[in-house]
């Protein structure tokens, strides 16, 4: 399952989100609470997948995206008590290879690499 990509841009519109891209489709999703964005679509399949992701980084995605905002981004900083709840009510499941494959993808980011 190779090929699978994790963004967060500097320059972005509201509200805080991120990028997955995967076999040539590409979806964006809510940093608060992982919902797809309206008029985002692919990645219908994987999307239990990416949210079981979202669940098990989001403390690394906030800070990614924290630190990637430039000082005239229209979309400021997130906090992470506002999503708490939304990491609360997340179900818990198996780690399958997408998901393996999305967190050494987040790993990379952090490091610096793909942002």
């Amino acid at each position: 399952m190779s090929g699978l990509t994790i963004r967060i841009w500097a320059d972005e519109h509201p509200p805080p989100h991120f990028h997955v891209s995967y076999q040539g489709q590409d979806a964006s999703f809510s940093i608060i609470d992982c919902s797809r964005l309206t008029g985002s679509n692919g990645l219908e399949r994987y999307e239990r997948t990416i949210r079981e992701w979202w669940r098990d980084n989001t403390v690394e995605l906030i800070e990614s995206w924290n630190a990637s905002r430039p000082t005239h981004c229209p979309v400021g900083p997130v906090q992470l008590a506002g999503v708490k709840d939304s990491l609360r009510s997340s179900s818990t499941a198996n780690m399958s290879d997408l998901e393996r494959e999305m967190e050494n993808l987040l790993k990379k980011l952090r490091l610096g690499s793909g942002s």
